[in-house]
């Protein structure tokens, strides 16, 4: 009679009969591998274990900063693409939902925020 290995499924012969611990796992692969998985299922709710990866995170986005935004930037790229063709087909500012004033894709208001933010581009790249 076969057994079946609890982390892959693959089927193994038992140990022999006169064992006092049936045998669960294929091959010592598996059995590391389930026991790993185990206990970080257990440590992960601890309070230390999280301060521990706070830290850990906390490293890596101060090295990886420009990696990490584009990961954030690139779903924020798609849905405002979406956001803006919607918009547009309603006929409503593509920046804020509101009705238009004018024949632009831009509300009065957003179009103002948006002159004074490049403005102020310009002049701090200007100096």
């Amino acid at each position: 009679m076969l057994t079946k290995c609890k982390l892959c499924g693959n089927s193994f012969k038992p140990r022999a009969v006169g064992t006092k611990t049936e045998k669960r796992f294929c091959n010592t692969i598996c059995r590391k591998r389930y026991n790993s998985k185990d206990r970080y299922n257990k440590l992960k709710d601890s309070k230390s274990f999280k301060e521990k990866r706070k830290i850990y995170f906390k490293k890596w986005l101060n090295k990886n900063r420009e990696h990490f935004n584009d990961l954030v930037r690139e779903p924020n790229k798609i849905n405002r693409r979406k956001k803006y063709y919607e918009f547009k087909k309603l006929g409503v500012c593509t920046s804020c939902g509101r009705k238009k004033e004018r024949d632009i894709t831009l509300c009065n208001k957003c179009a103002e925020q948006n002159n004074k933010r490049s403005k102020k581009r310009y002049a701090e790249k200007n100096k």
